[in-house]
């Protein structure tokens, strides 16, 4: 990713890639005028052409992508639940009896 300074706005946006990373079959690069950040901006533009590249030749779902961030946000919800509670004095119950 990167971010190119421009004099007469905002800084242009780029990305270049390829895909998959262990067998690379695809080269991608896109340039965004005036777009921002790279990360930001090009970034996903070039993991939503990519995701169609591969759904289309039926190496990619989206039923499986939309299941396994159901699960990744739920188990960092429930990190993120814990880590709240880390340092945190925890509150004395007070128990007595009840006569």
């Amino acid at each position: 990713t990167g971010t190119a300074q421009n004099p007469h706005g905002k800084s242009h946006a780029w990305f270049i890639g390829f895909a998959p990373f262990e067998d690379p079959e695809i080269a991608v690069a896109v340039i965004l005028e005036n777009g921002g950040s790279g990360s930001g901006m090009a970034a996903p533009v070039i993991g939503e052409y990519l995701r169609r590249y591969f759904y289309y030749q039926g190496k990619f779902s989206y039923e499986e992508e939309k299941s396994f961030l159901v699960k990744l946000w739920a188990e960092q919800r429930k990190k993120a639940q814990l880590d709240s509670l880390v340092n945190r004095p925890i509150p004395e119950l007070d128990v007595r009896p009840i006569d």
